[in-house]
C-alpha cells in the first residue's frame, strides 16, 4: 500500500485497519448473500415439489430464518461494529504478506511510546524498514482475496438463477417466498388452475340464512375446462382448513351458465365452518364462515291467573314454545330469558304485534285470554337488522262448561190434590261450582209463563266443584196450582261464569186434582164436613165471580149508578158463603178429627170473610178513583179466601185417603212404616218453633209503621197488609194446633213429658188471640178537661184494693190538656214501695194506633188507692204510688216519679234501686227532657231493653241507641265482634264444603256464610243497624239449615213405595223387641251411650 512523505507507522497501520474492516464486511455480506438465497432458493423449490404442510413449513422457516439471522449477524453486523486496532492491522499484515521479524508491530510499538533522543537512533531503521515494507503491500490485496472471489461468483450465479426465476414464474416465486415467510398465513400452493372464490374474504352470517359460493377456476395454461370439476371441501366448528382433499366434508359444485363458473349452496348455515374450493392439484384460499347466533329461549314459564270464579290459585305451565290450556278469561304472562342478547323482540297473536320491554333482566308479556289464539316470538339480532321467529304455539281458552241440575227422583209424572206437599231434591253441578239453584214451575199450557217458587245462593266465588243438593218441600198452593191443572216443575243452576250459564233440568209433571174429583172414603167421619166445605167452595165461587163482573164493568154500574144495588148483591153472596162456612166450622168443632182443620176454617169465616164484608160495605162510600184500588183489594182477599178454602179441602181428602189406607194395610197384614220416634217429633217441633219466634219478630216489625195511625187513617194497601198478617197469625194457630195433635197421637214411652204439650197449647191460645185481636173493635174515650181532677197528695197513708183486668187493652183515652200546668207537691215516698203484678195479657203486636192513649199534660200526686180499677190513662204521677198491671203499656210518654214498672216510654225519675224486669213493651230511641242523674240502677232485668232517649246512662244498654259516633269502648267491642263472626263464617265454610262433599244441601248454609260476611264488613265500618240486620239474617239462615237436616224428609208416600219393594226381613231395628237373655247387655250399651259426654269443639 502506498506509503505517503513523512507519514508515521502507526498513521499507515490505522489506514491499512479502516480498509481491512470494509472488506470484511464486504466478504461476509456476499457469504451471508449466498448462504440466505440459496437456503431460501432450495427451501421454495422443496415446497413447490412437495408442497410441504404448514406443520413442516413452519420449523424450517424457522431454521431458516435464524440462519439468516445469525450468518448476518456474525459475519456482517459484528465485524461492522467491531473495531479493528492498528497492532491487530500490523499482525493481520504479517502474517496475512508473510512479512517476517515483526517489523510492522514492533514499529508500531515504537512510536507508540516515543523513544528517548539516545534511544531513536538504533529505531530509526527499523522504522524505516516498516515503512519500506507496507509500501510493497498492494491495496487490492486486502479485500480481493481468492476465497471472496468465489463467493462472489456464487453470488452472482445464485442471483441470475432467482431473476431467471422470478422472470419466468411470477406467481409460483411470490407464492413460494409467502408460504416460506408466513408459513403460518392461508397461502394455497401453486397449482395449475387458478381458483376465485366468492365470497373470498370471512363472513359473518345470521343462523339460518342461506349460503351461496361461487368459484371462478381458470387454466393457467389456457387449457380447457371439460373434465374437471371442482369441490368444495369444508370443516365444522373451525376458522381455517387444511389446503387437502381430506381435511374435511366435500360436496361437488355446480356449473353454471357461465364458462368456468361453478356454485354451491347452503339452504340454512347454523354453525361456522371454513371452507375451500379445489380444482384438480389447485385450491382456494380458506374462507370463514362465521355465524351470529339467534336469540334463544334460555328458560320460559308461563304464569297462568284463573278467573276469580274458578276457585283456582295462580299456577305456573312450562312456557313458550309449549301449548297453553287456560279457562276462559284467565291472566297469562309470558316470562322468557333469551341467550344471547336480542335487541328487540316482538309478540304476535291474532294478527297484532306487540314490543315487549325488559323487566328484571327477563322479556315478559300479559295478555287477557277470551279466546283461542296461536302466538309467535319473533327478535331482532344486535348486530343485524334481521328478524327471526324463535318460537311460536297456541293458547287455547277453554270455556266453562255449563251447569248440569236434575231433581233425584225416577218419578217424574206425580198426581196430587191442592194443598198436597211434595218433598223435591235437586242435585247440581259445575266444574267450578254453582252459583245459585232456583225452582220453578210453569203451566204445561203456558210453558213461557215461569214462577220462581224457592230461588239458593249459594257461597262464591269461588264455588265449590262437590256437587250442590238442595232440598224443598212443594206445597201445591191453588193460588198457583190450580186445580184441574197440569204443572211443570223444573229446576235451574247458574254458575259464577261472567256469562252467568244457566241450566235446566228434565221437568217433573204434576197433575193437580180437580174439585170435583177430590173425595174422602165413604163412611169417614169427616165426610160430612167435606161436603160442606164443598159448598162454602161454590158459595165463595160465585161470590168471587160478583166481585169480578162488578170489576169489570165498573164503569157502566158508575153510569148507571147501580153500585148500591150491586153493593148489596155482593153482601148477599159473601154472607151466604160465610153462613156455609160456620156451618162447616160447627161440623168440624163435633169431630176430634178435624180439629186442625176447624182452626183454619175458622180464621177463614170469622177473620178473612168477615175483612171482606167490611170491604164490601165501603164500595159506595169510596171516591170513585178509588174504586179501582178497593174493589182490586177484594179480590185478592176473596182470592185468598178461595185458594186457603181449596188447599183445605185437597188436604182433608189427602189425609182422610192416608188414614184409609193405613187401616186397610194394617187390615191386610201388610207392614206399614213405623210411627215417627219422640225424639224425631221434638226436634223438628223445635225447629218449627223457632220459625214461629222469627216470623213474630217480623210480624212485629212490620206493624210499628201501623200503630200510630187511627183506623179511618189506614189505607187500602194498609189494610191489606194488616189482613195479610192476620192470615199468617192464623197459619201459626193451625199449625200449633196441628202440632198439639201430633205430640198427643205419640205413643206412650216412660220417658214422656207431658209439660211439653201444655206449653205448647199455651203459645197456641196466645197465637189464637193475637190473630183474633187484629178483627177486633177498638173504643175511644175523651175525656173534658173540666172532667178531669187532681188529688195534689202530700201525704200518703192507705192502700185501697186493687183489681186487674183480663181482657187485652182496646180502649184508647183522649185527655184535653189543661189550661194551666199545676203545681204538683213532691209526696215523701215511703221508705218500701208495694206492687201488683199482674199477669201480662197483651202482646206488642196487638196494640194498634186506635187503642193508644194520648200524651197528656195532666200531672198529680195520686195515691194509689185512687180508684179500685187498674187501668191505665195518659196522667202523670209523681208518688211513686201504682200497681203494674196485667196490660201492656200504651204507647205515649208519661211523666213522674215511680218504681220499676212496665217497660215503655216515660220520662221522669226511677226511684228504685233495682230493676228485676216486669215485662212491658219495647220503647223506641227518642229524644226527651229526661235530666241525667248521678248513680245506677242495678239492672237485673233480661227483658228486652228500651230505646235511648238522648240523655245517656252509666249502666245497662238499649238495643237501638240514638245514631252517631260510637265510644271507643263500643268500637272495640265491634271489632271483637268481627273477629269472632270471622271464626264463626270459617267454621261454616268449612262445614259447608264438608257437606258439599257429602252431597248434603247446602243452600240455606251458604246464605248464611253471606250474611256473616255482611255482619263483618258492618262491624268493621261501625254500622250498627247493618250489624243488627245481618246478625238475624245469618241466625234465619242457620235455622232453615237446621230445619232442612232435621230429618230425612222423605215424604210418607216414598216411604210407602220404598218399604213395599223392600224385602219382608227388613224391618226398623226400634220396631223390634231385644232377644232373650239381651236385655241387660243392651241397656248397659245405650246407658254407656247417653252417659257419654261430648267431645269438646276442635281449636
Amino acid at each position: 500500500m502506498t506509503h505517503r512523505q513523512g507519514e508515521a507507522a502507526t498513521a499507515s497501520l490505522e489506514r491499512a485497519a479502516r480498509a481491512l474492516k470494509w472488506a470484511e464486511v464486504l466478504q461476509g455480506a456476499v457469504w451471508w448473500g449466498v448462504i440466505s438465497a440459496g437456503s431460501l432458493l432450495a427451501l421454495v423449490g422443496l415446497d413447490h415439489w412437495l408442497r410441504l404442510p404448514t406443520a413442516l413449513r413452519l420449523p424450517l422457516a424457522v431454521v431458516l430464518l435464524v440462519f439468516i439471522v445469525i450468518g448476518f449477524y456474525r459475519r456482517v453486523w459484528i465485524p461492522w461494529r467491531r473495531p479493528l486496532s492498528a497492532a491487530r492491522t500490523a499482525r493481520w499484515l504479517e502474517k496475512g504478506q508473510g512479512i517476517g521479524g515483526n517489523v510492522l508491530i514492533n514499529a508500531y510499538q515504537f512510536e507508540k511510546h516515543k523513544p528517548k533522543k539516545e534511544q531513536r537512533r538504533f529505531i530509526r531503521p527499523l522504522l524505516n524498514t516498516s515503512r519500506a515494507v507496507l509500501d510493497a503491500v498492494a491495496p487490492q490485496s486486502l479485500w480481493l482475496t481468492a476465497p471472496f472471489k468465489k463467493w462472489l461468483v456464487t453470488l452472482g450465479l445464485l442471483l441470475a438463477v432467482w431473476l431467471v426465476t422470478t422472470v419466468a414464474f411470477p406467481h409460483s416465486m411470490a407464492t413460494g417466498v409467502t408460504r416460506i415467510f408466513l408459513p403460518l398465513a392461508d397461502v394455497p400452493p401453486v397449482g395449475n388452475w387458478e381458483v376465485e372464490v366468492t365470497p373470498s374474504g370471512r363472513v359473518v352470517m345470521v343462523e339460518g340464512d342461506k349460503l351461496e359460493i361461487r368459484a371462478q377456476v381458470r387454466f393457467r395454461g389456457g387449457k380447457s375446462m371439460r373434465g374437471v370439476t371442482p369441490l368444495l371441501i369444508w370443516k365444522e366448528g373451525t376458522q381455517t382448513i387444511e389446503p387437502a382433499m381430506s381435511a374435511g366434508d366435500r360436496a361437488a359444485m355446480l356449473p353454471t351458465k357461465t364458462e368456468g363458473e361453478f356454485v354451491f349452496a347452503f339452504t340454512a348455515v347454523n354453525r361456522p365452518f371454513s371452507f375451500r374450493v379445489w380444482a384438480d392439484d389447485s385450491c382456494s384460499a380458506a374462507v370463514e364462515v362465521a355465524v351470529t347466533a339467534l336469540p334463544r329461549l334460555k328458560s320460559s314459564v308461563f304464569e297462568v291467573t284463573p278467573p276469580v270464579y274458578t276457585g283456582l290459585k295462580p299456577y305456573q305451565q312450562p312456557g313458550p314454545p309449549m301449548a297453553l290450556s287456560v279457562p276462559l278469561g284467565s291472566t297469562v304472562t309470558a316470562i322468557f330469558d333469551l341467550a344471547p342478547s336480542a335487541a328487540e323482540v316482538t309478540w304476535s297473536d291474532r294478527g297484532e304485534k306487540q314490543h315487549l320491554t325488559k323487566a328484571q333482566d327477563r322479556w315478559r308479556t300479559t295478555m287477557l285470554v277470551n279466546q283461542s289464539r296461536h302466538y309467535e316470538i319473533s327478535a331482532t339480532t344486535s348486530k343485524q337488522a334481521t328478524v327471526r321467529t324463535l318460537a311460536q304455539g297456541d293458547i287455547n281458552a277453554v270455556p266453562d262448561q255449563t251447569p248440569e241440575v236434575d231433581f233425584v227422583t225416577e218419578d217424574r209424572n206425580r198426581l196430587a190434590n191442592p194443598g198436597a206437599t211434595l218433598p223435591l231434591t235437586i242435585r247440581a253441578t259445575d266444574d267450578y261450582g254453582v252459583a245459585s239453584i232456583a225452582l220453578l214451575v210453569a203451566r204445561s199450557d203456558d210453558p213461557a209463563t215461569v214462577k220462581v217458587i224457592k230461588h239458593w245462593t249459594l257461597v262464591g266465588p269461588p264455588g265449590q266443584k262437590e256437587p250442590a243438593a238442595e232440598s224443598y218441600a212443594l206445597t201445591l198452593d191453588p193460588s198457583v196450582f190450580t186445580p184441574g191443572s197440569v204443572f211443570l216443575v223444573t229446576a235451574q243452576a247458574t254458575d259464577f261464569s261472567p256469562a252467568k250459564q244457566r241450566a235446566t233440568s228434565r221437568p217433573i209433571l204434576i197433575r193437580v186434582t180437580g174439585l170435583k174429583d177430590l173425595s174422602v172414603p165413604a163412611g169417614d167421619p169427616l165426610e160430612k164436613l167435606f161436603t160442606l166445605l164443598r159448598g162454602v167452595i161454590t158459595e165463595q165461587t160465585r161470590a168471587n165471580g160478583l166481585t169480578d163482573n162488578v170489576t169489570l164493568h165498573l164503569a157502566e154500574a158508575l153510569a148507571a149508578k147501580d153500585l148500591p144495588r150491586h153493593r148489596d148483591v155482593m153482601t148477599a153472596a159473601q154472607k151466604s158463603a160465610q153462613a156455609s162456612g160456620k156451618l162447616a166450622m160447627e161440623e168440624a168443632a163435633k169431630r176430634a178429627e178435624a180439629k186442625a182443620f176447624g182452626v183454619k176454617i175458622q180464621m177463614l169465616v170469622n177473620g178473612e170473610m168477615g175483612l171482606a164484608l167490611e170491604q164490601i160495605g165501603k164500595i159506595t162510600a169510596t171516591p170513585k178513583d178509588k174504586l179501582p184500588g178497593q174493589l182490586g183489594a177484594l179480590q185478592k182477599r176473596q182470592g185468598y179466601i178461595l185458594n186457603e178454602l181449596i188447599g183445605l179441602l185437597g188436604q182433608m181428602a189427602s189425609d182422610r185417603q192416608d188414614v184409609a189406607r193405613n187401616k186397610a194395610g194394617k187390615a191386610a197384614g201388610d207392614s206399614s212404616p213405623p210411627p215417627i220416634t219422640t225424639e224425631k217429633a221434638l226436634a223438628e217441633l223445635q225447629d218449627d218453633v223457632k220459625k214461629f219466634v222469627d216470623d213474630q219478630k217480623r210480624i212485629i216489625q212490620a206493624t210499628k209503621s201501623l200503630k200510630e195511625l187511627r183506623p179511618e187513617d189506614l189505607t187500602a194497601e194498609q189494610e191489606a197488609l194488616l189482613g195479610d198478617l192476620a192470615r199468617e197469625e192464623a197459619k201459626n194457630a193451625a199449625f200449633f194446633q196441628e202440632k198439639l195433635t201430633d205430640l198427643s197421637k205419640l205413643p206412650l214411652q216412660d220417658f214422656a213429658d207431658g209439660k211439653l204439650v201444655s206449653e205448647v197449647n199455651e203459645v197456641f191460645q196466645e197465637v189464637e188471640k193475637a190473630a183474633a185481636s187484629l178483627y177486633e173493635k177498638k173504643i175511644e174515650i175523651a175525656v173534658p178537661r173540666e172532667e178531669a181532677g187532681l188529688e195534689k197528695a202530700a201525704e200518703l197513708e192507705q192502700n185501697l184494693e186493687k183489681w186487674l183486668p183480663n181482657t187485652p187493652d182496646y180502649t184508647k183515652w183522649v185527655m184535653e190538656e189543661a189550661a194551666t200546668q199545676s203545681d204538683v207537691p213532691m209526696a215523701e215516698l215511703p221508705k218500701q214501695l208495694e206492687d201488683i203484678i199482674g199477669e201480662l195479657l197483651d202482646k206488642e203486636e196487638e196494640m194498634g194506633a186506635d187503642v193508644e192513649d194520648v200524651s197528656s199534660t195532666f200531672m198529680d200526686s195520686l195515691d194509689k188507692g185512687a180508684g179500685w180499677g187498674a187501668g191505665d190513662g195518659p196522667m202523670s204521677n209523681m208518688s211513686a204510688r201504682g200497681v203494674t198491671g196485667n196490660q201492656l203499656p200504651n204507647n205515649m210518654e208519661v211523666g213522674g216519679r215511680s218504681g220499676e214498672g212496665r217497660s215503655g216510654k216515660s220520662s221522669g225519675q226511677m226511684v228504685e234501686e233495682t230493676a228485676e224486669g216486669k215485662g212491658g213493651r219495647e220503647t223506641p230511641t227518642r229524644l226527651n227532657s229526661t235530666p241525667f242523674e248521678q248513680g245506677s240502677v242495678d239492672d237485673k232485668s233480661k227483658d228486652t231493653k228500651g230505646g235511648a232517649t238522648g240523655g245517656g246512662k252509666l249502666a245497662g244498654e238499649g238495643q237501638e241507641g240514638l245514631r252517631g259516633s260510637l265510644p271507643p269502648p263500643a268500637q272495640q267491642k265491634l271489632r271483637r265482634l268481627a273477629e269472632q263472626q270471622s271464626k264463626l263464617r270459617q267454621q261454616a265454610e268449612s262445614l259447608a264444603v264438608q257437606l258439599r262433599k257429602q252431597r248434603r244441601p247446602t243452600g240455606d248454609l251458604e246464605t248464611a256464610v253471606n250474611a256473616m260476611k255482611k255482619f263483618e264488613e258492618a262491624a268493621k265500618t261501625q254500622n250498627g243497624i247493618a250489624v243488627y240486620q245481618g246478625y238475624h239474617q245469618a241466625l234465619d239462615a242457620l235455622a232453615a239449615t237446621r230445619t232442612a237436616y232435621r230429618g230425612n224428609r222423605v215424604s210418607r208416600l216414598e216411604m210407602n213405595s220404598t218399604q213395599a219393594s223392600a224385602p219382608k226381613d227388613l224391618s226398623d231395628t226400634q220396631a223390634e223387641s231385644v232377644p232373650a237373655g239381651y236385655e241387660e247387655m243392651t241397656g248397659a250399651y245405650f246407658r254407656s251411650l247417653s252417659e257419654t259426654p261430648a267431645s269438646p269443639p276442635a281449636k
